[in-house]
């Protein structure tokens, strides 16, 4: 009975925050114990909330589970990260990795070694940043049509114009809904090779498929560099390969893309 009565002292103390009139030190180093354990687990709420990441570094030490060629895990995850990234890099890729993923975080954060290259979430980003949709190229049709590298496009009047479902970003093309990302470039690949000219390809099917970690925009392959990662309150996380923040996102640096939220060495 007294030990009952003392449980339940406990317990009306930490939900009302008032201690018993004459509490024991045992009490009252549990009730301190709560209170700190609720003080920890808010601030890793918080965390939570304000990186993806931050799953990442707690549990950086863990070893993966079993993939497809039954290896269950026997290495370190990030060990195995680099392993698979190191196999399939070029020199000028290994020397970006061998810089490491960027330390610096943000959401006013500037990223280093980036693409020069029109990426997917440049096109994410411009078609997001303006709601008025251009649908002049800026091309001529005069004489020959439109060139393939301005995109989705259809000659009217004697100009390049953007067809229905696309706007014009600096001189090409784009869905207007960027967000869906397809595989799909629209080519094949039953008698000849994909054209190079379509980007990182592959022939699935008889069709010219784009390559993992990109996405196809009017024939053309994108790569894509967001990992999914934040990097708001703290620096990208190892695992996810060679990233660098940048506005508050972990975006993969040039001559990598993002597969399944780590950034893999583009095949070239």
């Amino acid at each position: 009975f007294w030990l009952k009565t003392q449980v339940w002292r406990l317990a009306l103390s930490l939900v009302f925050n008032n201690p018993p009139t004459q509490p024991n030190k045992v009490i009252r180093s549990s009730i301190e114990m709560a209170r700190r354990v609720l003080i920890a687990l808010a601030v890793v709420g918080c965390l939570a909330v304000a990186s993806k990441d931050w799953w990442y570094h707690l549990a950086f030490p863990l070893v993966e589970p079993c993939d497809a060629s039954g290896d269950c895990g026997s290495k370190p995850r990030q060990l195995r990260v680099e392993e698979e990234v190191a196999h399939k890099m070029t020199d000028a890729q290994a020397a970006i990795a061998a810089k490491g993923p960027d330390t610096h975080f943000g959401p006013d954060a500037v990223g280093t070694d980036m693409w020069e290259e029109t990426t997917w979430d440049d096109i994410i980003g411009l078609a997001s940043s303006t709601g008025y949709c251009e649908t002049d190229s800026g091309g001529s049709c005069m004489l020959l049509g439109c060139a393939a590298t301005r995109g989705g496009t259809e000659c009217k009047s004697q100009k390049c114009m953007c067809a229905p479902g696309h706007c014009a970003f600096g001189g090409t093309c784009f869905p207007s809904d960027p967000t869906k990302c397809t595989q799909d470039t629209g080519g094949t690949c039953n008698v000849a090779f994909c054209a190079k000219s379509r980007g990182e390809t592959e022939c699935t099917g008889g069709k010219c498929m784009c390559a993992p970690g990109h996405c196809a925009s009017s024939g053309l392959c994108y790569a894509v560099t967001d990992t999914g990662g934040t990097c708001s309150m703290m620096s990208c996380a190892h695992t996810r390969g060679p990233t660098t923040c940048s506005g508050g996102r972990c975006l993969c640096k040039a001559g990598f893309v993002a597969v399944n939220g780590v950034c893999m060495p583009m095949s070239r």
